[in-house]
């Protein structure tokens, strides 16, 4: 990579200069912003579950509306106010963890931005993100509300 290309890179895009201009810790946090100002999907109080939640832009965003966050990542995430925290695989979660967190209620809404370390080989690459996938489905069939998001 040129150097002219690698500082392109550490200064980012446009979408993570304004991210950050905003206190976001990720772009992803924009995008959700979006999908909040079209479907109006978080509200105070509900609860929410942030499948692959590290750095934390969504779960930043969620709070700011008032709703209740426990986010799950394998990754270390800083502390955000009104978040619950579960550092963990998302393939060894037993799907009990994240509900006895908040008092075995389910969620309203599950999210995820559960992406996998690309290794650029595309039948590996693929049967892990599909691995994924399938964890987070169960994830979501054992603790969305029922007429969750």
């Amino acid at each position: 990579m040129s150097k002219t290309l690698k500082e392109k890179y550490k200064k980012g895009d446009n979408f993570s200069r304004e991210a950050r201009l905003k206190g976001f810790r990720s772009r992803s946090a924009l995008k959700l912003l979006e999908i909040q100002k079209k479907d109006k999907i978080l509200r105070k109080g509900i609860q929410v579950l942030d499948i692959g939640s590290s750095p934390g832009g969504w779960s930043q965003v969620c709070v700011s509306f008032g709703s209740k966050v426990v986010a799950i990542d394998r990754k270390e995430m800083e502390i955000i106010e009104g978040v619950k925290f579960i550092r963990k695989n998302v393939e060894s979660i037993i799907d009990m963890d994240c509900l006895k967190v908040i008092n075995n209620s389910k969620f309203d809404i599950v999210l995820s931005d559960l992406a996998p370390n690309i290794s650029g080989i595309t039948f590996r690459d693929e049967s892990i993100m599909i691995k994924l996938l399938k964890k987070v489905f169960l994830l979501m069939e054992d603790s969305l509300k029922e007429k969750g998001v």
